[in-house]
């Protein structure tokens, strides 16, 4: 089975869930739409026009990122949905990090910021870059989506899948987009 569950997270409570079948792909747009949709309904009016949504990169497809950026198709001003998800990591991304990097070089300037636990407090030996700028013509993507990529000690555990930045520098990087301002 591949189940897709939805929680909210400032009660822990699951809003939503569908058992689907084990060939079920995690990324059918229709199927993570529905769900949302499913979850959203299960919340009082009033807090349906605000809303973050966050999933990981397994479940994010552009129709869906359009579909939560739209609010769901409401046009009044009053909704505004935001997206957090996995961005999947490729050359391209490895390309933004080392131009980040050569920029620290050449500049002395520290241009990895640190990142922030949920709470606010600075996460030790992690550190955050936006890259959007970098990536080239995102212009397909929802207004305001944005790409950061995200650099933490090397964990044994992904170690083996590690390329050779990661290697040299005993980092993990992985990348998420965003349409928070």
């Amino acid at each position: 089975m591949r189940p897709l569950l939805v929680y909210c997270d400032n009660s822990g409570e699951m809003l939503a869930q569908e058992l689907r079948p084990g060939d079920a792909g995690c990324t059918d747009t229709a199927d993570n739409i529905d769900i949302f949709r499913q979850a959203v309904e299960q919340l009082p009016g009033p807090h349906r026009r605000k809303i973050l949504f966050r999933t990981d990169g397994a479940g994010f497809s552009h129709g869906l990122l359009e579909w939560i950026a739209s609010a769901g198709g409401r046009r009044h001003p009053s909704f505004t949905w935001e997206y957090s998800t996995g961005w999947t990591f490729t050359q391209r991304e490895m390309d933004a990090v080392l131009a980040v990097d050569a920029l620290e070089k050449r500049t002395g300037r520290a241009v990895w910021q640190a990142a922030l636990q949920a709470d606010g407090t600075v996460r030790e030996k992690a550190f955050a870059v936006e890259v959007t700028g970098l990536l080239g013509d995102l212009g397909t993507w929802p207004k305001g989506h944005r790409v950061f990529v995200r650099r933490e000690p090397l964990h044994p555990r992904y170690a083996k899948d590690a390329n050779a930045y990661e290697r040299e520098h005993g980092v993990r990087l992985t990348a998420f987009a965003t349409n928070t301002p």
